[in-house]
């Protein structure tokens, strides 16, 4: 199972041949277990990001399933998620299609409702977990 939630900006999944995939950043997040600026990849772009990162799990690892973590961030950290209301579902359906094509199955954890009922769409996003 490959395991993600929130990056900093200069992790190298943001790396894209000789450039970087498109992002949204947090402020700085200065609190808990995080330090520095944090990013997202920009929900137009989910599907071929979420795309790249599965084909190589798969290829290089047998990954077979993939959690994301700390959706609940997503509300915390990014105002694009509140300001626009196509914004989750984009993200969403993009990583959920990109599981899809690669057969595998995605696991939500810290999501809220919204998350889970926006996962009734997908049939790759097969269960959530929270504390």
């Amino acid at each position: 199972m490959l395991y993600s939630g929130p990056t900093c900006d200069t992790s190298t999944y943001w790396e894209r041949n000789n450039g970087t995939w498109p992002s949204i950043l947090s402020t700085d997040y200065n609190v808990g277990w995080g330090k520095g600026r944090i990013a997202n990849v920009a929900p137009d772009s989910a599907f071929d990001f979420y795309s790249a990162v599965f084909q190589k799990g798969v290829e290089s690892q047998a990954m077979g399933d993939f959690e994301i973590d700390f959706l609940d961030f997503n509300y915390l950290l990014f105002p694009l998620f509140l300001t626009n209301v196509s914004t989750s579902e984009a993200w969403l359906g993009g990583m959920a299609r990109a599981a899809a094509v690669h057969g595998l199955s995605v696991q939500y954890c810290m999501a809220l409702p919204s998350d889970i009922l926006a996962s009734a769409q997908h049939p790759s996003v097969t269960n959530a977990r929270a504390r």
